[in-house]
């Protein structure tokens, strides 16, 4: 049977998050090791809890299952900043590989600058 079957009033969740939020922000904290983002971990926490709450079976306390979500919701961050990481990193070495295009681009300069140099106006299209 689910406690929270119709969802949650208001108050309760009020009373709920002073309850918990501490702990769920130190937990996030201790995992994600960077208080801005354990901050939103905590926010998207609550978010999720007030979604959920209908889920909540009662099988285990209460704040066994907050712990769960939070440690899942740091997971999952720390997942999606990982791959951004992995992502500007290729980009930054895909960046410094050199290609047909940039070589053109690094010639069109050298002209440029030459023809500066001699000072002959050069404009490329």
């Amino acid at each position: 049977m689910k406690l929270f079957q119709k969802g949650i009033d208001e108050e309760t969740f009020t009373k709920l998050v002073k309850e918990y939020e501490q702990n769920v922000y130190n937990i996030a904290l201790y995992t994600v090791q960077n208080e801005p983002l354990a901050q939103d971990i905590t926010q998207d926490v609550f978010i999720k809890i007030y979604k959920k709450i209908g889920n909540y079976r009662g099988d285990a306390k209460l704040s066994t299952w907050i712990y769960r979500i939070t440690k899942n919701t740091c997971y999952n961050h720390l997942k999606k900043e990982k791959k951004y990481k992995e992502m500007d990193e290729l980009s930054e070495s895909i960046s410094d590989q050199e290609t047909p295009e940039k070589e053109l681009i690094y010639e069109n300069e050298r002209i440029g600058i030459k023809a500066y140099e001699k000072g002959i106006q050069f404009y490329i299209h």
